[in-house]
């Protein structure tokens, strides 16, 4: 979503150019003050449908609605976006000074990260160093820098306003299910209650149920079959070796799984 809203600012430099005065009260003067969008319970498209609808209504000058764009964001989103749009806005950010007995170790520590080529990042935080029991520097990431201009998902699944109206597929190797919710009749008279109860919470979304055989099903497939003797595993690949140790972890056997399957 933020990054969304930084494509956005990068197309239009009057928006770039309010988020960049906004601090200075004297030069970033509003008439017409609109919500404050809420990054963590609601959707960017709607609010932007909104705020456009807004500043029509109040026949908002073209030149003027960035700037009460930019007021509408809150605190947190507005350091945000400042960062996502480096090098169009400049840090703020005070650099940390390194120890002098750890100077010249926190420099060969960094030359050898640039002469191995590790991976970077669009963001930067101030170096930590830690030296090690023999002496040498391990460089960390000051993440308490980083972390005041995150927005974390609060929701990392759909929530039912995310998906309502938009079609979505369950993919099943449980037959039932497909005469019970995929069927266009109604339901069972003898259908459980719990059935019932999710049926009617079913009724408000769009879905497709589609049966799918278990042998179809690699996942579930391989968990049915796990473990195998060694003499049928001579060649072990690294997708198998990878899913061996995922099943050990599990809390629960083959025998256990034996047994549900039976039950089906």
């Amino acid at each position: 979503m933020e990054k969304q809203i930084a494509e956005l600012l990068r197309q239009n430099q009057e928006l770039i150019r309010a988020l960049q005065i906004r601090d200075h009260s004297s030069s970033h003067k509003v008439t017409v003050q609109f919500e404050k969008f809420d990054e963590e319970n609601k959707s960017f498209d709607s609010f932007i449908e909104r705020f456009e609808t807004y500043l029509d209504v109040q026949n908002v000058p073209i030149a003027n609605r960035a700037k009460v764009f930019v007021s509408s964001l809150s605190a947190k989103l507005y350091q945000l976006l400042k960062n996502l749009l480096a090098p169009d806005i400049p840090s703020d950010q005070t650099v940390r000074t390194v120890p002098f007995a750890l100077k010249g170790r926190v420099e060969n520590e960094i030359d050898r990260l640039e002469r191995e080529k590790v991976e970077s990042s669009e963001w930067a935080t101030a170096v930590v160093p830690v030296v090690k029991t023999d002496g040498s520097i391990r460089l960390c990431a000051d993440y308490s820098v980083i972390n005041p201009n995150l927005i974390v998902s609060q929701h990392p699944l759909p929530r039912l306003e995310e998906i309502f109206g938009r079609r979505f597929i369950l993919i099943t190797d449980h037959k039932p299910l497909v005469a019970i919710f995929g069927s266009k009749r109604d339901l069972p008279v003898l259908a459980a209650t719990r059935l019932l109860h999710y049926a009617l919470i079913l009724q408000s979304f769009e879905f497709d149920i589609i049966f799918r055989k278990t042998i179809e099903h690699g996942n579930v497939y391989f968990l049915s079959l796990l473990p195998k003797s060694s003499e049928e595993l001579e060649v072990k690949d690294d997708i198998t070796i990878f899913q061996m140790s995922q099943i050990g972890a599990l809390p629960i056997t083959s025998k256990e799984l034996r047994q549900e399957r039976v039950k089906i």
